[in-house]
C-alpha cells in the first residue's frame, strides 16, 4: 500500500505529510501536499470493496452535482479507477465534524449551524418524484438484512419480532411521499465538515435523494452513542429540524414523520449491534433491545 501512494506521489508532485485513521472501506487515507505546498487528500483502495467504494463516491459526487448541491462535494483534483486499485485527490477541508465538535469551547453553536446548513441543502435539492418512497423501502429492507443476516441467531433465536419487521412497509404510509431533497442514511460526523462555505461532505453513496428524517435520526443517536459534547442539546436540536422543519418542507404529516424518526432509530441501533456484537457483546444487546423498543414505538403509532 505504502509502494502504491509512493508512485502516486511521484506522478502528481505529492508530498506525504501524514497518514489518516480511513474506516472500513479506504485500504489508505493520506494527507499529502502538492508542489504550491497547497494540502490536499488522497485516497487509495487496491481490494475489490475498497474500490468500490471509491466508485461509488464518484458516482455520489456526480448526483450531488446533478440536484444543485455542487457546494457541498470537494474539488476533485484527480482519480484513477480500474479493476485493479483506484485513487482520488481531493480538497482537504481540515477536521471533520467529529473532531471540531469535541475540540469547540461552544459546541452548541455547531449543532445549529449544522442545522441551518441542512435545511439550506434539503431546500436547494428539495423536488417531487419516488426517490423519497423508494428510499424508505431500501431503509426497512436494509433493517430485515440487519436483522436477518447478523442479529436474530445471536440476540432473537426466538424471532420474537421477525412479523413485526416483515410487515413494516404496511406500518408505514409510504405510498404518500411525493417529494424528496438530499438524503444519505451513511451521513455521519466522521464525513462531514462545517467550513466557512458552507458543510461539506466527503463521503456520498450514489443514491443521494430520499427523505432525510432517517439520516437525521441516525445522526443524532451517534452524537448520543459517540458521547459528544453536549449531546442532548445537539440531539434535540437535530431532532426538531428531523420532526418539524422537514415535513414541513416535503409535506409530511407529523405520523409518519414521527414513524420515519423510529425507523431512523432503528437502523442505527441495529447497525451498531451488528458492528458491536464481537468486541462489545453486552452493549450489543443493550443496542438491540433498544432497537426493539423503536420497532415496537412505529406498530404503535
Amino acid at each position: 500500500m505504502e509502494r502504491y501512494a509512493k508512485q502516486l506521489c511521484e506522478k502528481y508532485d505529492l508530498v506525504i505529510q501524514e497518514e489518516l485513521l480511513g474506516g472500513l472501506n479506504n485500504d489508505g487515507v493520506y494527507r499529502v501536499r502538492n508542489d504550491n505546498s497547497v494540502s490536499l487528500i488522497l485516497k487509495i483502495a487496491t481490494k475489490p470493496n475498497t474500490i468500490a467504494e471509491i466508485a461509488m463516491n464518484l458516482r455520489g459526487y456526480q448526483a450531488l452535482r446533478e440536484n444543485s448541491l455542487s457546494c457541498v462535494i470537494p474539488a476533485i483534483f484527480f482519480h484513477e479507477l480500474s479493476a485493479q486499485q483506484a485513487m482520488i485527490i481531493t480538497e482537504d477541508f481540515g477536521d471533520n465534524f467529529l473532531t471540531q465538535i469535541t475540540n469547540t469551547k461552544h459546541p452548541v453553536n455547531f449543532y445549529q449551524n449544522l442545522s441551518s446548513e441542512l435545511e439550506r441543502i434539503y431546500l436547494l435539492s428539495r423536488q417531487s418524484g419516488c426517490h423519497g418512497r423508494e428510499k424508505i423501502i431500501s431503509i426497512i429492507s436494509l433493517v430485515i438484512e440487519q436483522y436477518e443476516k447478523y442479529l436474530f441467531m445471536h440476540m432473537d433465536k426466538e424471532r420474537q419480532i421477525a412479523t413485526a419487521l416483515h410487515t413494516l412497509q404496511s406500518s408505514i404510509a409510504v405510498d404518500s411521499l411525493s417529494f424528496c431533497c438530499f438524503s444519505d442514511w451513511d451521513f455521519t460526523p466522521e464525513d462531514i465538515y462545517l467550513t466557512e462555505a458552507g458543510l461539506k461532505y466527503s463521503d456520498p453513496h450514489d443514491d443521494i435523494l430520499g427523505v432525510p428524517i432517517i439520516d437525521l435520526a441516525c445522526f443524532s443517536a451517534l452524537v448520543k452513542l459517540y458521547g459528544l459534547p453536549e449531546a442532548e442539546t445537539g440531539y434535540e436540536v437535530l431532532k426538531q429540524l428531523a420532526l418539524e422543519k422537514v415535513p414541513a418542507l416535503l409535506s409530511i404529516d407529523k405520523q409518519l414523520a414521527l414513524k420515519l424518526f423510529f425507523l431512523g432509530r432503528l437502523l442505527q441501533r441495529f447497525l451498531s449491534a451488528r458492528f458491536r456484537f464481537e468486541a462489545q457483546p453486552e452493549q450489543a444487546h443493550a443496542l438491540f433491545a433498544e432497537g426493539k423498543m423503536y420497532l415496537e414505538k412505529i406498530t404503535q403509532l
